[in-house]
Protein backbone atom coordinates (compact mmCIF):
# COMPACT_ATOMS: atom_id res chain seq x y z
CA UNK A 1 0.00 0.00 0.00
CA UNK A 2 2.90 2.33 0.78
CA UNK A 3 4.29 1.70 -2.70
CA UNK A 4 1.00 2.71 -4.30
CA UNK A 5 0.84 5.92 -2.28
CA UNK A 6 4.40 6.85 -3.28
CA UNK A 7 3.65 6.02 -6.91
CA UNK A 8 0.57 8.23 -6.85
CA UNK A 9 2.55 11.12 -5.38
CA UNK A 10 5.23 10.71 -8.05
CA UNK A 11 2.77 10.94 -10.91
CA UNK A 12 0.98 13.84 -9.27
CA UNK A 13 4.32 15.66 -9.38
CA UNK A 14 4.76 14.73 -13.05
CA UNK A 15 1.35 16.14 -13.95
CA UNK A 16 2.07 19.36 -12.08
CA UNK A 17 5.18 19.77 -14.23
CA UNK A 18 3.27 18.97 -17.41
CA UNK A 19 0.85 21.80 -16.76
CA UNK A 20 3.65 24.20 -17.60
CA UNK A 21 4.02 22.60 -21.01
CA UNK A 22 0.46 23.36 -22.09
CA UNK A 23 -0.17 26.36 -24.35
CA UNK A 24 0.47 29.59 -22.49
CA UNK A 25 -3.20 30.47 -22.14
CA UNK A 26 -5.41 30.63 -19.08
CA UNK A 27 -8.93 31.70 -18.23
CA UNK A 28 -7.75 33.16 -14.92
CA UNK A 29 -6.45 36.64 -14.26
CA UNK A 30 -3.00 36.23 -15.81
CA UNK A 31 -0.94 34.03 -18.11
CA UNK A 32 0.70 30.82 -16.99
CA UNK A 33 4.34 30.95 -16.06
CA UNK A 34 6.65 30.60 -19.05
CA UNK A 35 8.53 27.33 -19.35
CA UNK A 36 12.26 27.74 -18.69
CA UNK A 37 14.15 27.87 -22.00
CA UNK A 38 17.33 25.98 -22.74
CA UNK A 39 20.53 27.96 -22.09
CA UNK A 40 18.68 31.05 -20.89
CA UNK A 41 16.08 32.57 -18.58
CA UNK A 42 13.17 35.01 -18.59
CA UNK A 43 13.40 38.32 -16.75
CA UNK A 44 9.90 39.63 -16.09
CA UNK A 45 8.45 42.90 -14.84
CA UNK A 46 5.01 44.49 -14.54
CA UNK A 47 4.21 47.37 -16.89
CA UNK A 48 1.11 49.42 -17.65
CA UNK A 49 0.33 47.02 -20.49
CA UNK A 50 0.72 43.94 -18.32
CA UNK A 51 3.46 41.46 -17.44
CA UNK A 52 6.41 41.68 -19.83
CA UNK A 53 9.21 39.11 -20.00
CA UNK A 54 12.55 39.26 -21.81
CA UNK A 55 14.49 36.17 -22.83
CA UNK A 56 18.17 36.52 -21.92
CA UNK A 57 20.74 33.91 -22.93
CA UNK A 58 23.63 32.39 -21.01
CA UNK A 59 27.23 33.24 -21.83
CA UNK A 60 28.14 31.79 -25.21
CA UNK A 61 24.52 31.61 -26.39
CA UNK A 62 22.33 34.01 -28.31
CA UNK A 63 18.82 34.49 -29.68
CA UNK A 64 17.99 32.81 -33.02
CA UNK A 65 16.56 34.72 -35.98
CA UNK A 66 13.29 32.80 -36.37
CA UNK A 67 11.11 35.61 -35.03
CA UNK A 68 9.01 37.73 -37.38
CA UNK A 69 6.78 40.77 -37.10
CA UNK A 70 3.27 41.06 -38.52
CA UNK A 71 4.69 41.96 -41.94
CA UNK A 72 6.74 38.77 -42.10
CA UNK A 73 10.04 40.60 -41.58
CA UNK A 74 12.77 39.47 -39.21
CA UNK A 75 12.55 41.29 -35.91
CA UNK A 76 15.78 43.25 -35.18
CA UNK A 77 18.12 41.71 -32.65
CA UNK A 78 17.47 44.32 -29.97
CA UNK A 79 13.71 43.71 -30.18
CA UNK A 80 13.73 39.91 -30.02
CA UNK A 81 12.78 37.79 -27.06
CA UNK A 82 10.12 40.12 -25.62
CA UNK A 83 6.80 38.61 -24.51
CA UNK A 84 3.72 40.40 -23.20
CA UNK A 85 0.86 38.76 -21.30
CA UNK A 86 -2.36 40.05 -22.87
CA UNK A 87 -6.06 39.43 -22.30
CA UNK A 88 -7.64 37.87 -25.41
CA UNK A 89 -11.21 36.64 -26.10
CA UNK A 90 -9.95 33.11 -25.49
CA UNK A 91 -8.25 33.97 -22.22
CA UNK A 92 -4.90 35.34 -21.12
CA UNK A 93 -2.15 34.59 -23.63
CA UNK A 94 1.49 35.43 -24.23
CA UNK A 95 2.27 37.45 -27.36
CA UNK A 96 3.99 36.65 -29.61
CA UNK A 97 3.19 32.95 -29.50
CA UNK A 98 6.56 31.85 -30.91
CA UNK A 99 8.71 30.36 -28.16
CA UNK A 100 12.23 29.12 -28.68
CA UNK A 101 15.47 28.33 -26.88
CA UNK A 102 18.78 30.14 -26.96
CA UNK A 103 21.27 28.80 -29.50
CA UNK A 104 25.09 28.70 -29.44
CA UNK A 105 26.95 31.75 -30.69
CA UNK A 106 28.77 31.13 -33.96
CA UNK A 107 31.68 33.21 -35.22
CA UNK A 108 31.98 33.95 -38.94
CA UNK A 109 34.22 31.70 -40.96
CA UNK A 110 36.02 34.23 -43.22
CA UNK A 111 36.50 37.83 -44.17
CA UNK A 112 35.86 37.74 -47.92
CA UNK A 113 36.76 40.16 -50.67
CA UNK A 114 34.99 39.52 -53.98
CA UNK A 115 35.20 40.99 -57.45
CA UNK A 116 34.05 40.04 -60.92
CA UNK A 117 35.90 40.81 -64.17
CA UNK A 118 34.77 40.61 -67.77
CA UNK A 119 37.58 39.92 -70.23
CA UNK A 120 37.66 41.79 -73.57
CA UNK A 121 37.80 38.93 -76.04
CA UNK A 122 35.10 36.32 -76.83
CA UNK A 123 35.30 32.92 -75.20
CA UNK A 124 35.38 30.84 -78.38
CA UNK A 125 38.86 29.57 -77.52
CA UNK A 126 38.89 27.23 -74.49
CA UNK A 127 42.66 27.60 -74.13
CA UNK A 128 42.09 31.15 -72.89
CA UNK A 129 40.55 29.82 -69.70
CA UNK A 130 43.82 28.34 -68.44
CA UNK A 131 45.73 31.44 -69.51
CA UNK A 132 43.37 33.64 -67.51
CA UNK A 133 43.75 31.46 -64.44
CA UNK A 134 47.54 31.64 -64.61
CA UNK A 135 47.38 35.40 -65.07
CA UNK A 136 45.08 35.85 -62.08
CA UNK A 137 47.29 33.75 -59.86
CA UNK A 138 50.38 35.78 -60.75
CA UNK A 139 48.73 39.18 -60.41
CA UNK A 140 46.90 38.44 -57.16
CA UNK A 141 49.83 36.73 -55.49
CA UNK A 142 52.03 39.72 -56.27
CA UNK A 143 49.32 42.27 -55.50
CA UNK A 144 46.50 41.84 -52.99
CA UNK A 145 47.61 38.62 -51.32
CA UNK A 146 51.19 39.69 -50.72
CA UNK A 147 50.39 43.27 -49.75
CA UNK A 148 47.33 42.81 -47.53
CA UNK A 149 47.61 39.32 -46.11
CA UNK A 150 51.31 38.61 -45.77
CA UNK A 151 52.77 42.03 -45.05
CA UNK A 152 50.04 44.05 -43.31
CA UNK A 153 47.84 41.41 -41.68
CA UNK A 154 50.27 38.48 -41.44
CA UNK A 155 47.46 36.05 -42.20
CA UNK A 156 47.16 33.08 -44.49
CA UNK A 157 44.78 34.22 -47.23
CA UNK A 158 43.79 32.24 -50.29
CA UNK A 159 42.04 32.84 -53.60
CA UNK A 160 39.33 30.90 -55.38
CA UNK A 161 38.20 31.56 -58.96
CA UNK A 162 35.29 30.77 -61.21
CA UNK A 163 35.74 31.37 -64.94
CA UNK A 164 32.79 30.90 -67.29
CA UNK A 165 31.55 32.07 -70.64
CA UNK A 166 28.76 34.63 -70.24
CA UNK A 167 27.13 36.48 -73.13
CA UNK A 168 29.97 35.49 -75.43
CA UNK A 169 32.80 36.74 -73.19
CA UNK A 170 34.90 35.24 -70.43
CA UNK A 171 33.78 36.32 -66.96
CA UNK A 172 35.97 35.73 -63.94
CA UNK A 173 34.65 35.71 -60.35
CA UNK A 174 37.34 35.85 -57.69
CA UNK A 175 37.14 35.48 -53.90
CA UNK A 176 39.90 36.25 -51.45
CA UNK A 177 39.26 34.65 -48.06
CA UNK A 178 40.95 35.46 -44.78
CA UNK A 179 40.15 33.40 -41.64
CA UNK A 180 37.89 35.38 -39.33
CA UNK A 181 38.92 36.28 -35.81
CA UNK A 182 37.15 38.66 -33.40
CA UNK A 183 40.56 40.18 -32.67
CA UNK A 184 40.82 41.19 -36.34
CA UNK A 185 37.81 43.51 -36.23
CA UNK A 186 40.08 46.43 -35.32
CA UNK A 187 41.97 45.98 -38.60
CA UNK A 188 38.77 45.76 -40.63
CA UNK A 189 38.98 49.32 -42.00
CA UNK A 190 42.66 48.96 -42.91
CA UNK A 191 42.07 45.71 -44.75
CA UNK A 192 39.01 47.00 -46.57
CA UNK A 193 40.63 50.28 -47.67
CA UNK A 194 43.64 48.34 -48.98
CA UNK A 195 41.46 46.29 -51.29
CA UNK A 196 39.36 49.29 -52.27
CA UNK A 197 42.46 51.06 -53.48
CA UNK A 198 43.52 48.00 -55.42
CA UNK A 199 40.13 47.53 -57.09
CA UNK A 200 39.85 51.19 -58.09
CA UNK A 201 43.06 50.83 -60.08
CA UNK A 202 42.00 47.47 -61.42
CA UNK A 203 39.51 48.89 -63.93
CA UNK A 204 42.38 50.46 -65.92
CA UNK A 205 44.73 47.48 -65.60
CA UNK A 206 45.20 44.78 -68.24
CA UNK A 207 45.86 41.22 -67.26
CA UNK A 208 48.77 40.45 -69.53
CA UNK A 209 47.89 37.40 -71.58
CA UNK A 210 49.80 36.55 -74.75
CA UNK A 211 47.87 37.53 -77.89
CA UNK A 212 45.24 39.54 -75.98
CA UNK A 213 44.44 43.16 -76.76
CA UNK A 214 42.35 45.52 -74.67
CA UNK A 215 41.64 45.99 -70.97
CA UNK A 216 39.49 44.03 -68.54
CA UNK A 217 36.94 45.87 -66.44
CA UNK A 218 35.30 45.24 -63.09
CA UNK A 219 31.60 44.51 -63.16
CA UNK A 220 31.09 44.43 -59.41
CA UNK A 221 33.07 44.13 -56.21
CA UNK A 222 32.40 43.95 -52.53
CA UNK A 223 33.51 42.97 -49.09
CA UNK A 224 31.54 40.71 -46.77
CA UNK A 225 31.83 38.31 -43.87
CA UNK A 226 31.11 34.68 -44.63
CA UNK A 227 29.19 32.58 -42.09
CA UNK A 228 29.02 28.79 -41.73
CA UNK A 229 26.22 26.96 -43.50
CA UNK A 230 22.64 27.57 -42.28
CA UNK A 231 23.60 30.84 -40.56
CA UNK A 232 23.83 34.46 -41.63
CA UNK A 233 25.70 37.49 -40.35
CA UNK A 234 24.04 40.21 -38.31
CA UNK A 235 25.23 43.69 -37.43
CA UNK A 236 27.08 42.55 -34.31
CA UNK A 237 29.43 40.32 -36.35
CA UNK A 238 27.74 37.18 -35.01
CA UNK A 239 26.38 34.44 -37.24
CA UNK A 240 22.89 33.32 -36.30
CA UNK A 241 20.49 30.76 -37.65
CA UNK A 242 17.32 28.93 -36.78
CA UNK A 243 16.44 27.10 -33.60
CA UNK A 244 14.86 23.65 -33.36
CA UNK A 245 11.69 23.21 -35.41
CA UNK A 246 12.92 25.62 -38.12
CA UNK A 247 15.24 25.46 -41.11
CA UNK A 248 17.03 28.14 -43.10
CA UNK A 249 15.99 28.53 -46.71
CA UNK A 250 19.14 28.65 -48.85
CA UNK A 251 17.46 30.93 -51.39
CA UNK A 252 15.73 33.32 -48.99
CA UNK A 253 18.20 33.10 -46.08
CA UNK A 254 15.19 33.10 -43.77
CA UNK A 255 14.05 30.74 -41.06
CA UNK A 256 10.93 28.80 -41.99
CA UNK A 257 9.02 26.37 -39.75
CA UNK A 258 9.32 22.72 -40.65
CA UNK A 259 6.25 21.75 -42.69
CA UNK A 260 3.80 19.05 -41.52
CA UNK A 261 5.22 15.51 -41.33
CA UNK A 262 8.72 16.91 -40.81
CA UNK A 263 10.72 17.88 -37.73
CA UNK A 264 14.11 19.27 -36.76
CA UNK A 265 15.71 18.52 -33.38
CA UNK A 266 18.94 20.48 -33.95
CA UNK A 267 19.76 24.16 -34.17
CA UNK A 268 21.29 25.72 -37.28
CA UNK A 269 19.85 23.39 -39.91
CA UNK A 270 19.00 24.05 -43.55
CA UNK A 271 16.67 21.06 -43.91
CA UNK A 272 14.04 19.22 -41.88
CA UNK A 273 13.93 15.51 -41.14
CA UNK A 274 11.01 13.38 -42.39
CA UNK A 275 8.59 11.90 -39.89
CA UNK A 276 7.71 8.20 -40.11
CA UNK A 277 4.74 7.51 -42.38
CA UNK A 278 1.34 8.10 -40.85
CA UNK A 279 2.57 10.79 -38.46
CA UNK A 280 1.31 14.26 -37.65
CA UNK A 281 -0.21 15.73 -40.83
CA UNK A 282 -1.15 19.19 -39.57
CA UNK A 283 1.30 20.71 -37.10
CA UNK A 284 4.31 22.72 -38.29
CA UNK A 285 7.55 23.46 -36.44
CA UNK A 286 7.94 20.05 -34.77
CA UNK A 287 11.09 19.86 -32.62
CA UNK A 288 11.23 16.16 -31.65
CA UNK A 289 10.68 12.82 -33.34
CA UNK A 290 8.03 11.92 -30.77
CA UNK A 291 6.02 14.96 -31.90
CA UNK A 292 5.48 13.22 -35.23
CA UNK A 293 3.06 10.87 -33.51
CA UNK A 294 0.88 13.56 -31.93
CA UNK A 295 -2.40 14.18 -33.68
CA UNK A 296 -4.58 17.27 -33.76
CA UNK A 297 -7.04 15.88 -31.24
CA UNK A 298 -4.27 15.94 -28.64
CA UNK A 299 -3.63 19.13 -26.77
CA UNK A 300 -0.88 21.35 -28.07
CA UNK A 301 2.16 20.79 -25.93
CA UNK A 302 1.70 17.01 -25.73
CA UNK A 303 5.12 15.52 -25.20
CA UNK A 304 6.97 12.37 -24.28
CA UNK A 305 6.53 13.21 -20.60
CA UNK A 306 2.77 13.37 -21.05
CA UNK A 307 2.75 9.93 -22.66
CA UNK A 308 4.75 8.52 -19.74
CA UNK A 309 2.31 10.14 -17.33
CA UNK A 310 -0.57 8.44 -19.13
CA UNK A 311 1.18 5.10 -18.87
CA UNK A 312 1.73 5.84 -15.19
CA UNK A 313 -2.02 6.16 -14.70
CA UNK A 314 -2.42 2.70 -16.18
CA UNK A 315 0.20 1.38 -13.76
CA UNK A 316 -1.57 2.98 -10.79
CA UNK A 317 -4.93 1.54 -11.83
CA UNK A 318 -3.41 -1.92 -12.31
CA UNK A 319 -1.73 -1.73 -8.90
CA UNK A 320 -4.99 -0.78 -7.19
CA UNK A 321 -6.80 -3.61 -8.96
CA UNK A 322 -4.21 -6.17 -7.87
CA UNK A 323 -4.35 -4.86 -4.32
CA UNK A 324 -8.14 -5.19 -4.27
CA UNK A 325 -7.97 -8.75 -5.59
CA UNK A 326 -5.42 -9.66 -2.93
CA UNK A 327 -7.80 -8.47 -0.18
CA UNK A 328 -10.48 -10.92 -1.33
CA UNK A 329 -8.18 -13.86 -0.55
CA UNK A 330 -7.27 -12.65 2.95
CA UNK A 331 -8.31 -14.41 6.16
CA UNK A 332 -11.11 -12.96 8.35
CA UNK A 333 -8.67 -10.97 10.47
CA UNK A 334 -7.21 -9.31 7.36
CA UNK A 335 -4.02 -11.36 7.29
CA UNK A 336 -3.09 -13.21 4.13
CA UNK A 337 -3.19 -17.00 4.17
CA UNK A 338 0.54 -17.18 3.82
CA UNK A 339 0.73 -16.07 7.48
CA UNK A 340 -0.63 -19.44 8.52
CA UNK A 341 2.04 -21.58 6.90
CA UNK A 342 3.15 -22.88 10.31
CA UNK A 343 -0.38 -23.76 11.41
CA UNK A 344 -2.40 -26.89 10.62
CA UNK A 345 -4.79 -25.06 8.32
CA UNK A 346 -2.09 -25.34 5.66
CA UNK A 347 -1.20 -28.94 6.48
CA UNK A 348 -4.67 -30.47 6.26
CA UNK A 349 -5.65 -28.99 2.92
CA UNK A 350 -8.53 -26.82 1.76
CA UNK A 351 -12.29 -27.18 1.56
CA UNK A 352 -14.42 -28.05 4.63
CA UNK A 353 -11.39 -28.78 6.80
CA UNK A 354 -10.03 -25.32 6.19
CA UNK A 355 -13.35 -23.73 7.11
CA UNK A 356 -13.37 -25.71 10.37
CA UNK A 357 -9.89 -24.54 11.23
CA UNK A 358 -10.95 -20.93 10.61
CA UNK A 359 -13.83 -21.56 13.03
CA UNK A 360 -11.35 -22.71 15.64
CA UNK A 361 -9.35 -19.57 14.97
CA UNK A 362 -12.43 -17.39 15.52
CA UNK A 363 -12.83 -19.05 18.96
CA UNK A 364 -9.32 -17.84 19.90
CA UNK A 365 -8.26 -21.46 19.78
CA UNK A 366 -4.63 -20.85 18.74
CA UNK A 367 -2.45 -20.19 21.80
CA UNK A 368 0.91 -18.50 21.46
CA UNK A 369 2.61 -21.84 22.08
CA UNK A 370 1.50 -22.98 18.65
CA UNK A 371 4.09 -20.75 17.09
CA UNK A 372 6.47 -23.56 18.00
CA UNK A 373 7.07 -25.55 14.81
CA UNK A 374 7.20 -28.96 16.55
CA UNK A 375 3.85 -28.45 18.26
CA UNK A 376 2.30 -27.27 15.00
CA UNK A 377 3.65 -30.31 13.18
CA UNK A 378 2.24 -32.69 15.81
CA UNK A 379 -1.11 -30.95 15.72
CA UNK A 380 -1.19 -31.13 11.94
CA UNK A 381 -0.47 -34.87 12.02
CA UNK A 382 -3.09 -35.49 14.70
CA UNK A 383 -5.85 -33.51 13.00
CA UNK A 384 -5.17 -35.31 9.74
CA UNK A 385 -5.72 -38.66 11.49
CA UNK A 386 -8.79 -37.55 13.46
CA UNK A 387 -10.60 -35.91 10.58
CA UNK A 388 -11.11 -39.23 8.83
CA UNK A 389 -12.88 -40.70 11.89
CA UNK A 390 -15.11 -37.87 13.16
CA UNK A 391 -17.75 -35.42 12.12
CA UNK A 392 -17.46 -31.68 12.52
CA UNK A 393 -18.56 -31.30 16.17
CA UNK A 394 -16.61 -34.31 17.39
CA UNK A 395 -13.63 -33.18 15.35
CA UNK A 396 -13.60 -29.78 17.01
CA UNK A 397 -13.86 -31.30 20.48
CA UNK A 398 -11.12 -33.85 19.86
CA UNK A 399 -8.79 -31.32 18.32
CA UNK A 400 -9.18 -28.88 21.23
CA UNK A 401 -8.53 -31.65 23.73
CA UNK A 402 -5.58 -33.05 21.82
CA UNK A 403 -4.08 -29.63 21.20
CA UNK A 404 -4.19 -28.75 24.88
CA UNK A 405 -2.48 -32.03 25.71
CA UNK A 406 0.23 -31.52 23.12
CA UNK A 407 0.81 -27.97 24.27
CA UNK A 408 1.18 -29.05 27.90
CA UNK A 409 3.61 -31.83 27.04
CA UNK A 410 5.62 -29.45 24.89
CA UNK A 411 5.88 -26.94 27.71
CA UNK A 412 6.96 -29.56 30.27
CA UNK A 413 9.56 -30.90 27.84
CA UNK A 414 11.01 -27.46 27.49
CA UNK A 415 11.14 -27.06 31.27
CA UNK A 416 12.96 -30.40 31.68
CA UNK A 417 15.49 -29.41 29.08
CA UNK A 418 16.20 -26.11 30.75
CA UNK A 419 16.58 -27.77 34.17
CA UNK A 420 19.11 -30.20 32.72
Amino acid sequence: MTFIVLLSLAFTLVFSQLNDKLPEIDTGSTCKELEKPEHGMYQCRTTEEGVQCKLTCDEGYTLPINEYNNDGQHIPLQERGFYLCTDTPGGWMWRPIQFYDCVPKVDPAYFVYYYSLTMPHPCSNDNRREEYLDSFNVNNDMGITKRACMRELTLNCFWTYDIRCLNGAWQVDAWLRMPFSPDMLDTFDVWFSTFEGYSQNESSRSFIVEGQQGNSWINRKGFYIECPMATRIENDYTCRGCSKGYYMSQSLLECLPCPPQRYQDHDYSHTCKPCPSGGNKETTGLTKLIDCFHFSRWEEGTSLERIFAGLGCVVIFSSLLLYYRSQIRNEPDGRHREVYVEHPVQAIGGGPLQRMMRELHSMDFYPSQFDNMSVSAQLASETTRLVTQSGKSKFVSLVKKRATSLSSSGSSGSSDSSSD
